[in-house]
């Protein structure tokens, strides 16, 4: 039962830890220049060329997901090889 409590608690650090990443630039950038500014920005060049670029990137990491990924989950799940039916222990439950 012990191993529980200090596995809950290293997930709850762990879990604040990644939103402290996540939240904190982002408050920061609003309070250090404002809703206003940041809105008035969006329109500028430099946003449309970030903006142009993520949407690139998306772009060809879903390409490369459904070209690569897809036939291996599917070569994974269909086919037999060694080690395949090797039993994987499930995640222990809360109750």
């Amino acid at each position: 039962m012990r191993h529980r409590g200090w596995f809950t608690a290293l997930t709850a650090l762990a879990l604040a830890a990644t939103l402290a990443f996540l939240v904190l630039p982002i408050v920061a950038m609003f309070l250090e220049v404002g809703i206003a500014e940041i809105l008035r920005s969006l329109g500028g060049s430099g946003a449309r060329e970030a903006l142009a670029l993520s949407i690139r990137t998306t772009v060809i990491a879903m390409v490369v997901i459904l070209v690569v990924g897809t036939p291996t989950a599917y070569l994974l799940g269909t086919r037999s090889f060694r080690g395949h039916s090797v039993p994987v222990k499930p995640a222990p439950s809360s109750e």
